[in-house]
């Protein structure tokens, strides 16, 4: 950069030349200093987060590249509390620009070739991202300025966001070539960018194909812009006739349109398609960049037929990321699998078909179309997402094929829409009708929705069987266990709604079936976890991992369990097993999910326990005169009180209220932006609040003084913070802080020691090596805990004074108790499927709520 001369960002009234930025990147680099840091960026058009960005890239760092938060779209808590940044750049409470060391010793543990890591679903907070290396920047930058033919006097304009690859490639190419990036918040639907773009003599104006919509309603013509030399479009398929309209309006302009494709995962650019082309090609992606190779490879389970686009280059990512501990892994491949289905065309250019999964690009903006419709989908309806040219198309079946309300309910679908996924109403089509039509296989027939979008109608079809996944694999281990059917390839544990209950059962069947599980597998697809490589077959003495949560939950219900029968005198495992509740709240339920799906979640999962206990409470109160209704529930509200038996289930009535209270609070929208914006931080501030609670209320004596949700909840808040802490420090903030409160708290030294000591081993390990055999009982007893808890107090009685013998044959039967249950359970499950494929089909019914043409406002 020292060596040229011209201007290199042009912000508001200030030029800064590229002596200047040289002057200026090389003070940040100093200031990062000379360990290897992840700094977090905030991305914005303004000077200081790219010099900071620049910073990263030539002195050795890790650019963490986000999206500012928005009233659309949550910000990237989730990523902060993965990646644990050493250090931040962003936008303060006055506006502006903070650097903050997070640690003065970085956390280390970084591949060597790492530089940036971006998002691969651009601005939705999501914690997946790809590792590129310097290598990757720079060849992509110089391959995009070689084809482009960008040189020193060209002047370009920050439309894309830069944490989205194609806007950072932008950026990048320009300041490879010299050229001059000005730095703007305007859109193309501004007219004021209009006039700044004549006044700064802008050369080249890249957009995604809704740009070009909004500029087609807006009448552009290239010869407004008289600078105007070049037009690139990428973020997604542009309508063919659009390309013509383009290219067309482009050469009587004496400017060039260059329509192009690419991937985050290949740093932004694959292929480019030359402006010659543009008029007989126009539905075409053109050849791959200079240094990079475009191949096809046959795929067995897509269209009879059908290749997948393969490519490989010097901008294929080193990876993917989902938590801080992947970015030490090593290179994975050189070469990418686009997951895109294409052709050669007799011209030698590659066409895109089709997608292998379901990811659409709508106006550039990356949507899972099956995690859209796990989204939307409640207990009422049933919903099919397509990609239509225009955006969207949502439709929506009522189970009980009720319509006689679908307006109402289609404008509040298609808000969900565009909440989630932050388009525009405009681009939103939604329908209702009362049968989705489905393939012979049971899938959903996207193809025909899309068809029928198109033709303004609706064909219902009979649902037949849905597909079955295959015994083993890991969509199998899922909707087993889950009880979801069908599970595709594209669900993960997180998105089936995942719980602490579930998570012990799954982590151990898919760890006894595909060996270690890497960090973050809860996040992963099933497709992605079918790739682990099979375990090999193992004796039961053979050494395995253990997941930590199933060895503290299995620890904590035998001390519990073994206490109240007289074998063990070692208290606190109640307790442990509370705290451990809100560590793994935050752990699963706690994601980039929308407001409601997320407290949905919470409140299926505090459902699940509440309706086990009361499979064994409700005949309990009849059957047993000991104990009274308040037993359900209703302890702390009816009695009685002291030391009478129904307190011997208080656990069970803390928990509940704790999730409640949880779920209530992030419901409140102003609370849910604060958690997403202070992840760490709220739990923090609730700990404190309920500890302050837990001093003013504990009782002298008797249950009041640790058994009530108003006592205990601070222990539910602190393992909540645990699992939100960013960083080592913190985690030993909070566990010095348990150590404190649990001081005064608790009346015995065991029960400070056993929830202290359990809560460390939760923040640290993730697995403890043992026997084969030991894994698969403790994962069986930590499975059934909650029915071992419930029971043991009527089974251990019958054992007399054999304390040990008692001990055993509590978890024994709670485990055969819950064995049975989740049989039962899951052909319940089965039954309901096949119920629900016999319902008839019925009339045809559509309801447009959104078929308006789009609004220029939004790009």
């Amino acid at each position: 950069m020292s060596l040229r001369t011209g201007t290199a960002f042009v912000f508001e009234e200030e030029n800064i030349s590229y002596p200047e930025l040289s002057r200026r990147v090389k003070q940040r680099s100093k200031e990062l200093g000379t360990l290897r840091r992840v700094v977090l960026i905030e991305t914005a058009s303004h000077p200081e987060p790219l010099i900071t960005y620049l910073a990263c890239v030539t002195g050795g760092h890790v650019a963490l590249l986000v999206g500012a938060a928005s009233p659309l779209h949550a910000g990237y808590s989730e990523i902060e509390a993965e990646y644990r940044p050493d250090s931040t750049m962003r936008r303060n409470a006055t506006g502006s620009w903070d650097l903050t060391s997070n640690r003065e010793v970085p956390l280390g543990g970084l591949n060597s070739e790492l530089s940036v890591l971006l998002s691969t679903s651009g601005s939705t907070g999501s914690p997946k991202m790809v590792k590129l290396s310097y290598d990757n920047l720079e060849s992509n930058a110089q391959a995009i300025s070689q084809y482009l033919s960008l040189k020193t006097h060209d002047v370009t304009a920050t439309l894309m966001p830069w944490s989205y690859c194609y806007g950072l490639s932008v950026i990048n190419s320009h300041l490879a070539s010299g050229a001059k990036v000005v730095l703007t918040d305007l859109s193309v639907a501004d007219s004021c960018f209009w006039d700044l773009a004549v006044n700064t003599k802008i050369t080249n104006i890249s957009g995604v194909p809704y740009s070009f919509e909004v500029m087609e309603e807006k009448k552009f013509k290239p010869s407004q812009v008289p600078s105007l030399r070049l037009i690139t479009q990428a973020g997604g398929r542009m309508d063919p006739n659009a390309v013509v309209r383009f290219s067309e309006m482009c050469r009587e302009s004496g400017c060039d349109f260059y329509v192009m494709y690419g991937q985050s995962e290949a740093t932004a650019r694959i292929a480019y398609l030359e402006p010659a082309l543009a008029q007989t090609h126009p539905d075409c992606i053109g050849k791959p960049i200079p240094g990079g190779n475009l191949w096809l490879e046959p795929v067995s389970d897509g269209p009879a037929g059908s290749s997948e686009l393969v490519y490989s280059g010097p901008n294929v990512m080193i990876g993917y990321a989902f938590e801080r501990g992947d970015l030490a892994l090593e290179r994975q491949s050189e070469v990418l699998h686009t997951g895109d289905l294409a052709e050669l065309t007799d011209s030698g250019l590659f066409r895109i078909t089709g997608r292998m999964n379901r990811i659409a690009k709508p106006f550039g903006i990356r949507v899972d179309l099956d995690r859209l419709e796990r989204i939307l989908s409640n207990s009422r309806d049933e919903i099919a997402c397509v990609e239509t040219p225009y955006g969207l198309a949502i439709i929506a079946s009522p189970r009980d094929h009720d319509t006689d309300h679908a307006d109402k309910d289609i404008l509040a679908l298609a808000r969900n829409v565009e909440s989630a996924t932050g388009l525009p109403l405009s681009a939103i089509r939604a329908a209702s009708i009362r049968s989705i039509p489905r393939l012979k296989n049971g899938k959903v027939d996207h193809v025909k929705i899309q068809e029928m979008h198109q033709a303004n109608e609706i064909l219902a079809e009979n649902s037949p069987q849905p597909t079955q996944n295959k015994p083993g694999d890991a969509g199998e281990i899922l909707a087993r266990i889950l009880r979801k059917s069908p599970v595709s390839n594209e669900d993960s544990f997180v998105s089936l709604a995942g719980d602490s209950m579930s998570y012990v059962a799954v982590s151990a069947a898919l760890q006894d079936r595909f060996g270690a599980l890497p960090p973050g597998w809860q996040r992963l697809t099933v497709a992605e976890l079918n790739e682990l490589e099979r375990a090999p077959s193992r004796s039961f003495l053979s050494r395995t991992s253990l997941d930590v949560m199933a060895l503290l939950r299995t620890i904590a219900i035998v001390l519990i369990a073994g206490s109240h029968i007289g074998a063990i005198d070692i208290r606190g495992g109640a307790h442990l097993l509370l705290a451990l509740a809100g560590f793994s709240l935050a752990k699963f339920h706690l994601t980039e999910a929308n407001r409601h799906l997320r407290t949905r979640r919470i409140a299926t999962s505090a459902g699940r326990i509440i309706f086990i206990s009361l499979l064994w409470l409700v005949p309990l109160v009849i059957l047993n005169n000991s104990y009274g209704p308040s037993v359900m529930f209703g302890i702390n509200f009816f009695g009685p009180d002291g030391g009478a038996p129904e307190w011997r289930y208080w656990f069970l009535e803390a928990l509940i209220y704790a999730i409640a209270v949880t779920a209530a609070l992030l419901f409140l929208p102003p609370v849910d932006r604060l958690e997403r914006r202070w992840p760490f931080a709220l739990p923090v501030f609730l700990m404190v609040v309920a500890s302050l609670i837990s001093f003013l209320f504990a009782a002298p004596e008797g249950p009041g003084t640790m058994y009530t949700p108003l006592v205990a909840g601070w222990l539910f808040a602190a393992g909540w913070a645990l699992q939100r802490a960013p960083d080592t420090a913190r985690r030993l903030l909070i566990l010095v802080a348990v150590l404190g409160v649990g001081y005064f708290f608790f009346n015995r030294p065991d029960r400070v020691a056993i929830v202290v000591g359990g809560l460390a081993l939760a923040a640290f390990l993730m697995w403890v090596p043992v026997p084969r055999v030991v894994a698969m009982a403790a994962t069986r007893v930590a499975g059934a805990s909650l029915v071992i808890y419930v029971s043991h107090y009527q089974i251990y009685p019958l054992l007399g004074d054999y304390k040990w013998v008692a001990l055993v044959v509590s978890l024994v039967a709670g485990v055969a108790m819950w064995t049975c249950l989740e049989m039962l359970l899951r052909q319940i499950s089965r039954q309901r499927d096949r119920l629900s494929k016999l319902s008839p089909s019925g009339s045809n019914r559509f309801h447009t709520a959104f078929s308006v043409r789009r609004n220029a406002s939004h790009s």
